[in-house]
Formats: C-alpha cells, sequence, structure tokens
C-alpha cells in the first residue's frame, strides 16, 4: 500500500492536477480583430492569484506589461498588432520567482471583445529554455468591460 501523501507529491510533481514550476508563458495567442488588449492574465493555485514579474517578447505599444499582474482591471497592456501575436513566435511570460504549484489561468478583459484572446496556450518551464504545455484553450468567451474571465484549469 502506498501513502496518499506520497501518490498526491509525484502527482504534483509529475505535473498531473498541478505543477510546481517557476517559468509560465502563454502563446498561441487567437485574437478576433487588430490588436490584443487584455488587463489582467495570471496563473492561479485554485482561485488565489500568484504574483509574478510579466514579460513579453515584444511590448505593447500602449499600457506596460507589469499591468498584467498588478490585480486592477482598470488597466491593461495593449496594441500587440494581431500579425505580431499570431506570427508564432510572440509569448508573454510569468517569473513566479520560484517553483510553485500552478493549477490553471485567468485572463481578465478589458474594452471589447474582438481585442479579447478567443485562443491561448500555457506552457511551462523550469529553466526558461525547455517548455511543456500545460493546457491549451480554444473558443473562449469575452467575459464583459473590466471583468475577469473563469479560472480555466486543463
Amino acid at each position: 500500500m502506498i501513502p496518499l501523501g506520497i501518490i498526491a507529491a509525484a502527482r504534483t510533481a509529475g505535473g498531473g492536477g498541478g505543477a510546481s514550476h517557476r517559468y509560465w508563458r502563454w502563446i498561441n495567442i487567437a485574437v478576433n480583430g487588430d490588436h490584443l488588449e487584455i488587463s489582467e492574465l495570471r496563473v492561479v493555485n485554485g482561485s488565489t492569484r500568484l504574483p509574478a514579474t510579466m514579460s513579453t517578447s515584444t511590448a505593447p505599444s500602449i499600457g506596460a506589461v507589469s499591468t498584467l499582474a498588478d490585480d486592477n482591471l482598470d488597466t491593461r497592456a495593449y496594441n500587440w498588432p494581431q500579425a505580431d501575436v499570431q506570427a508564432g513566435g510572440f509569448w508573454v511570460m510569468a517569473d513566479l520567482g520560484t517553483a510553485q504549484v500552478v493549477t490553471g489561468m485567468q485572463i481578465g478583459s478589458y474594452d471589447t471583445s474582438y481585442r479579447y484572446p478567443t485562443d491561448i496556450t500555457l506552457q511551462w518551464s523550469d529553466d526558461n529554455s525547455s517548455w511543456t504545455t500545460f493546457g491549451s484553450w480554444s473558443g473562449m468567451t469575452y467575459p464583459g468591460y473590466k471583468t475577469w474571465g473563469p479560472v480555466l484549469t486543463p
């Protein structure tokens, strides 16, 4: 008989049902309109937001990347052109500072549905170089003006 605590620890370490890693990034973001615009993008453990330092492969032309993790739906980062976002090399990364358990993600919308992601993939890494897909979501619907989307888990 294997104690349940050992099973739970092995499951977390293996990435099933939650994973403990420092780096998390979003790629394959699809946007209906002409540019990406969001107010928050975060990884969560259950419903608890995990504070992170944010970075992107290219800076938004309006707003700061740091606003994606300030827990404030009144701020936003936007004007990443759709062509740049969907070119395949665009990413947004959250550095948690230390390895922490992540069970899902949440996106805050800002202004209009055609600037909000409809598809997105979340990946993790231990060294910021080799990436493993945690989950992919497609057909996400716009939650509304300055509103949190649902907590999404794979």
